[in-house]
């Protein structure tokens, strides 16, 4: 087991917060992609792209153990889709291995059009089903997992719900794939106390299924990415809960660096000022601290 950090900034912005980082004492990372980095590996250099970020995490001694892979607006019918946006989301399982992940982290999608019903409900099911059996064949020929991941209602104006907001969908995702070798679950403790659910009841019904981790924290109604000092999750349980199903992969802290704000469901760098700059190492190493309180609370429950 280990403890990781998110980092979004991937080029994107030309910044890299790794010294940060690594002053703090993290060398293990979620890396995450956003909407940006879509030209990137759209293009036909994208090997080279993944390539140069793997160069320089092994400059570093620091390592990948978690991705997120790229994924299609949240907002977009799920009976849509286009052969280049696909095969970004082919390229981010492969590039999930290039980094040395273990787990990529996928984000369903929604029968938007068919409204709040059961129909709606099946339709997603059965999109993202031929949706990650199409991923299906990339993740196993590369020996990577994919972790889906539980959903907040990010959307309030709009008249559904996500699907992968109940995490019952997930859990029926996972199972109805069968192959749990490639498919588990991405546990997001934030949107899952934002959608106010029962976590404990929630990751005991998820199990051995769990593979992956976004830890982060909000006071119950926005998805803040708050570090886990704030907010309104009671951390005790929820380690408690994983020591108790066993869990042994990454605690990765997926809290908003100050340069990244949320647009929608991406995260967009806004660019660097010398205050954020000088503010990066206590960011980074009060994320450390508590990363690491995290772990010794779990190694703690299960010597109980």
């Amino acid at each position: 087991m280990n403890i990781s950090i998110n980092s979004y900034n991937l080029c994107a912005c030309g910044y890299k917060p790794y010294d940060h980082m690594q002053r703090a004492g993290w060398n293990n990372l979620s890396i995450a992609y956003q909407v940006q980095e879509f030209d990137a590996l759209a293009g036909d250099h994208w090997k080279d792209y993944i390539l140069s970020i793997k160069e320089e995490f092994d400059s570093r001694g620091m390592h990948c153990v978690q991705t997120h892979l790229p994924y299609y607006n949240l907002l977009r019918d799920s009976s849509e889709s286009d052969e280049a946006t696909d095969r970004v989301l082919e390229r981010g399982v492969i590039l999930c291995s290039m980094l040395g992940a273990k787990w990529g982290a996928f984000h369903c999608r929604t029968a938007i059009k068919k409204g709040d019903s059961q129909e709606a409900n099946e339709q997603s099911l059965r999109d993202n089903l031929a949706l990650l059996k199409r991923l299906q064949k990339f993740a196993r020929e590369y020996g990577v997992g994919i972790a889906i991941e539980n959903l907040p209602d990010f959307y309030p104006g709009v008249p559904v719900h996500l699907f992968a907001t109940d995490y019952h969908d997930v859990i029926r995702l996972a199972d109805e794939l069968a192959d749990p070798e490639h498919f588990g679950v991405c546990w997001d403790f934030g949107h899952a106390h934002m959608n106010h659910v029962d976590q404990v009841q929630a990751l005991r019904e998820v199990g051995s299924r769990l593979k992956a981790t976004h830890i982060h924290s909000n006071a119950g109604f926005n998805d803040d990415h708050l570090p886990i000092s704030l907010g309104t999750i009671n951390w005790d349980e929820m380690m408690r809960t994983l020591a108790e199903i066993g869990y042994n992969e990454s605690l990765s802290m997926e809290t908003l660096w100050p340069g990244d704000k949320v647009c929608g469901c991406t995260f967009e760098m806004t660019g660097f000022t010398q205050s954020m700059e000088q503010f990066a190492d206590s960011y980074f190493t009060h994320n450390y601290q508590c990363a690491m309180i995290l772990l010794e609370k779990l190694h703690a429950f299960r010597a109980k």
